[in-house]
């Protein structure tokens, strides 16, 4: 387990200094003084950068801002911030929220709030053009990483005979790649491609895989429970109106497609199984059974008995599996088992999926190890409530049974002192 960094426990702390000031109603807040500030980055594109023709911060986490406070009814105001200083300004109050590469780091969340992914991507490669072609050419090589980010994580869990070099910021990473102190770098699938045209033209490229899912979410203060369900209600209302579809399209298609690396394209042939859901609908993680995926790719949704159910897209692709976004109102009807085919026929793409019967079965078993962990889940909660709606019960009989006592008491004592009184003037009796 690694270990709390000395910045962290600091955070930590400032987060308990400041707990009267967590526990406000954010909500109440934003729309008493009309409005929501989010902290979002400055120098990441296509997250958050500086238009070079406005000067005004722009990209996928300004406009999902945006909404966010549309929705509020309030003014956005946008506080740049940066690695460093997301987390601080957040516990100082200084920012209401975060949209600015926020991942579900335990350790961070011991201090901050995570609201619902409201973006999932990939750890990706800068490698030298036609160096390399898989994951094990990336053995025993520098890679340049982010500090702090899932990417430096995901180089040293995936890649154990490779260093990963950290740097603060990506223009000094950029430069080590250039002058050849590293060999390759490793970050957000998403970022890379805008990345190259800050490289020597035709010199490097992002290879088609990934080693890691990024999942991002936005943060805000804990003990705020309120706040947190309104942005959760946020982002859910988003994803189904595929308003962060739109997003996302805006702001990484155009550069993805622009610099991807030459090739002969699509296989012919590639076939595939899918085993859970992803964390962000309509998206689905598939192993591949056969042939090569290529991203961005259109394919095909089989159910079991060879049904076609519909048609989705390549997504991003890893070493073994594939993430398929699918049509957004069949999402409900795909399931685990079900083949995925690039280039290939109803019969070819189940006929792969059933030559491999041993990795099906695993998808099901998988599948229900899930679905029982959930039902697990559900029955526990409904106990745990159940216990807790009995004692709120029991507390409120024993401070009823509490009240009686006391009033008796005093319905005593008042009678005995009318008594005594009564009693003292020659007429006593009760």
């Amino acid at each position: 387990m690694r270990k709390v960094t000395a910045a962290i426990i600091g955070l930590l702390l400032a987060g308990l200094l400041a707990g009267p000031a967590q526990a406000a109603d954010t909500l109440k807040k934003v729309k008493e003084k009309g409005e929501l500030v989010v902290g979002v980055k400055y120098r990441v594109p296509p997250f958050g950068f500086l238009d070079d023709a406005t000067g005004e911060l722009v990209g996928f986490d300004v406009d999902v801002a945006k909404a966010i406070a549309s929705k509020l009814g309030v003014k956005l105001k946008l506080q740049p911030v940066d690695q460093k200083s997301r987390i601080p300004l957040l516990l100082d109050g200084s920012v209401d929220l975060v949209a600015a590469n926020v991942t579900p780091n335990p350790d961070t969340g011991m201090v901050v709030a995570f609201s619902e992914v409201y973006l999932t991507t990939g750890v990706g490669f800068l490698t030298r053009t036609g160096t390399v072609k898989s994951i094990g050419d990336l053995d025993r090589k520098k890679i340049a990483v982010g500090k702090g980010t899932v990417a430096e994580l995901a180089v040293g869990d995936s890649l154990s005979g490779a260093t990963a070099v950290p740097f603060e910021d990506y223009r000094p990473a950029l430069e080590a790649l250039t002058d050849g102190s590293v060999d390759a770098g490793a970050g957000d699938i998403s970022i890379l491609p805008v990345l190259l045209p800050l490289l020597p033209k035709g010199e490097w490229e992002v290879p088609p895989f990934q080693i890691a899912e990024i999942p991002y979410v936005l943060g805000m203060s804990r003990g705020d429970p309120g706040f947190l369900d309104f942005i959760n209600k946020t982002v859910g209302e988003m994803q189904e109106s595929g308003e962060l579809q739109k997003f996302y399209e805006k702001w990484f298609r155009p550069p993805v497609e622009a610099q991807a690396p030459a090739g002969d394209g699509p296989v012919a042939e590639a076939a595939a199984v899918i085993s859970r859901k992803a964390s962000t609908p309509p998206r689905f993680v598939a192993v591949i059974m056969r042939g090569e995926f290529e991203e961005k790719a259109p394919v095909s949704v089989f159910s079991t008995s060879g049904e076609f159910i519909c048609n989705g897209t390549v997504a991003a692709v890893f070493d073994d599996t594939i993430y398929v976004d699918v049509e957004k109102d069949k999402y409900g009807q795909v399931r685990s088992g079900f083949a995925v085919g690039m280039g290939v026929n109803m019969e070819a793409a189940k006929g792969a999926v059933l030559k491999h019967q041993d990795v099906l079965m695993d998808v099901k078993e998988q599948s229900k190890e899930e679905a029982a962990a959930v039902a697990a889940e559900i029955d526990a909660e409904a106990k745990a409530k159940e216990a807790r709606d009995a004692a709120a019960d029991k507390a409120k009989f024993d401070a009823s049974l509490q009240t009686q006592k006391y009033n008796n008491t005093v319905e005593r004592d008042r009678n005995s002192n009318y008594g005594y009184y009564r009693g003292y003037r020659g007429r006593y009796y009760r």
